[in-house]
């Protein structure tokens, strides 16, 4: 879940950046987001906690997960898995999508609360039907390998489409490995497996490289072959 921390804050960042709020918009949870981006002032996480602070007792429901993200990761306050948890779970009470994924992974992992597979179904369910996207990866993983949930397949296959549409790399490669066995859907197949490929995902680029290598899929071709298992 670390890792979708980050990412989140750096395309959190790259929004503010590219879409400033206005200064008539400047309330508590807009000037924190300033100072964690670093936008018209120096970044300054302990400033950021401050107003994202005041604007989360005020129910700004955004300020609330945000807090909940500064005290998971330990920024501009102590590390404290408790107190996010208790950020996510107010979001959460709100509707907040990325705080019904936090808490999903939070009972998944046990992370400061009680391990509970059946509560991080239930919470991924809800972000994924905001469309949140690695909700929508997590939930399709559930599926496919019946965690808690009946193994479904074409369940999975579903949520995986969600995702990858929206870009998620692993839901990419998943998904083409859901169509790869049928002939029929061959070429969607390996569409996905390139797409998660050119992102970066490891397994995707051996696995190309093997359909260049026997053809399958593909017009066999042994350089392209090479190509993708050097990346690999």
């Amino acid at each position: 879940m670390k890792q979708f921390v980050i990412s989140l804050l750096e395309k959190i960042v790259k929004k503010l950046k590219e879409n400033p709020p206005e200064p008539a918009l400047d309330d508590f949870y807009n000037k924190g987001e300033r100072f964690a981006a670093g936008i018209g002032v120096a970044q300054d996480y302990n400033m950021a906690v401050k107003y994202f602070h005041m604007a989360a007792e005020q129910g700004n429901a955004d300020a609330q997960s945000r807090l909940g993200l500064c005290y998971y990761m330990g920024l501009g306050v102590s590390r404290d898995d408790h107190s996010a948890i208790q950020w996510f779970k107010k979001a959460a009470a709100q509707g907040h999508a990325d705080a019904y994924y936090f808490l999903g992974g939070a009972y998944m992992m046990g992370i400061s609360v009680e391990k509970n597979q059946e509560k991080a179904v239930e919470y991924y369910t809800k972000a994924a039907d905001s469309g949140h996207m690695d909700a929508l990866y997590n939930l399709g993983v559930c599926y496919e390998q019946g965690c808690v949930v009946e193994e479904i397949s074409e369940t999975a296959e579903k949520l995986y489409r969600k995702a990858a549409i929206q870009g998620h790399a692993e839901a990419q490669f998943r998904l083409g490995n859901c169509l790869f066995d049928n002939d029929a859907t061959l070429p969607e197949a390996v569409k996905w497996i390139r797409m998660a490929a050119e992102q970066g995902v490891a397994a995707a680029q051996s696995t190309l490289g093997l359909c260049y290598n026997v053809g399958r899929g593909v017009e066999k071709n042994i350089d392209e072959s090479i190509k993708w298992w050097r990346v690999f």
